[in-house]
């Protein structure tokens, strides 16, 4: 994962602060990520925007101390690579041969 942000409403960036993301709240946290491996779909594009769920309650400080800079298995869908469900689509590094063995059955 290269970078986390937030956008609010009205479609500006913000990359640093505790604003908020969830039920009413502006603001809806992004990633921005680069892909080093691609184990399914070698159609990805290497670099990927996923927004995150406009339902979750995250703040964006807190959601960078836990992901920025740090490697994960997303489990995408369609052409727009969205989350395969709003929580549990990012998957820990170490849990790969586990989404390997899934994928292929």
């Amino acid at each position: 994962m290269v970078l986390v942000d937030a956008k609010d409403s009205f479609g500006r960036t913000v990359s640093k602060g505790n604003v908020q993301s969830g039920l009413g709240y502006d603001y809806r946290i992004r990633l921005h990520v680069t892909l080093s491996e691609k184990l399914k779909g070698d159609s990805l594009p290497d670099n990927l925007e996923i927004d995150l769920s406009p339902t979750r309650n995250l703040t964006l400080s807190e959601f960078k101390t836990l992901n920025e800079g740090f490697e994960f298995i997303f489990l995408l869908k369609g052409e727009s690579y969205k989350p395969v469900i709003s929580v549990f689509f990012q998957r820990e590094i170490g849990e790969k041969e586990q989404v390997i063995d899934l994928l292929q059955r």
